[in-house]
């Protein structure tokens, strides 16, 4: 089984591979490199190799050149780059887009300026935001497990958005803890999990939380639709995240309903 590093010639390579190498070591799998590009140069190789970490290179268009080597049953997760280049929000380049949306795996997307754990470290702590419904809860919880119990801490987050505000929320603290507790043990029930509440736009509030709490990794289940008006949270959060972010595919959601705001 391997993690699968798609890496370029730019800044980018090295964080995409250092991410790699990291969960990779969580999953207990090998990482492969891939160099899709019609205009070869010498950087990713040279990151690779500096690594030590064997390299394909492959001529043509990066999006299908990956695609098609995701789809192999040992790729565990693909790992591309955000962008090219470091320097403030953007929005996420069209490869990892095309990439994201069509591969029907885990997809780590890397900024070129991530915050990353120290070299050979995993990420020590993880934000999972969850909107109550089965499908999304249903998509994390093999990765919940998997980071668990690799020791990372985890941090749940519900966002309300302005009409679904519950009615407990300007009361007493403990009607909060009662609710986040009921979240909890229905949405992602592991020990030590925290749970974050909060209200407003979720697509800032999950940049926010995540820089509030110190995170070095979000995974965020989605359904692979890029078409105008969806994924609006996993638009923004890739273009404002400074940390890796984890694009997990949502299933066929089960029959059960969700938990209601209040």
């Amino acid at each position: 089984m391997t993690v699968l590093a798609a890496i370029d010639d730019t800044a980018a390579a090295a964080p995409v591979l250092e991410a790699a190498t990291a969960v990779a070591g969580l999953l207990g799998v090998e990482v492969r490199a891939l160099h899709c590009t019609e205009d070869a140069k010498r950087t990713a190789a040279e990151v690779a190799a500096r690594a030590g970490v064997r390299i394909d290179h492959v001529e043509g268009d990066p999006v299908p050149c990956i695609i098609d080597a995701a789809a192999g049953d040992e790729v565990r997760v693909v790992v591309v780059g955000a962008r090219g280049r470091p320097g403030g929000p953007r929005p996420v380049g069209h490869v990892a887009l095309a990439v994201a949306e069509t591969v029907g795996k885990p997809v780590l997307v890397v900024p070129p300026d991530a915050r990353l754990p120290g070299a050979g470290e995993g990420p020590h702590r993880a934000l999972v935001p969850l909107n109550g419904r089965p499908a999304s809860a249903d998509a994390v919880a093999g990765t919940l497990h998997q980071l668990a119990a690799a020791g990372v801490e985890l941090v749940a987050l519900h966002v309300f958005v302005p009409d679904e505000v519950p009615r407990f929320w300007d009361q007493a603290a403990h009607e909060h803890e009662s609710w986040a507790l009921e979240f909890a043990a229905r949405w992602c029930a592991l020990p030590r999990v925290e749970v974050r509440l909060r209200a407003g736009a979720p697509p800032d509030t999950v940049v926010e939380v995540a820089a509030e709490e110190e995170v070095d990794l979000i995974a965020l289940a989605w359904s692979q639709d890029l078409s105008p008006g969806r994924a609006e949270v996993v638009r923004e959060v890739l273009a404002h995240a400074t940390v890796p972010v984890l694009l997990v595919p949502v299933a066929t959601a089960p029959a059960h309903e969700p938990m209601p705001a209040a």
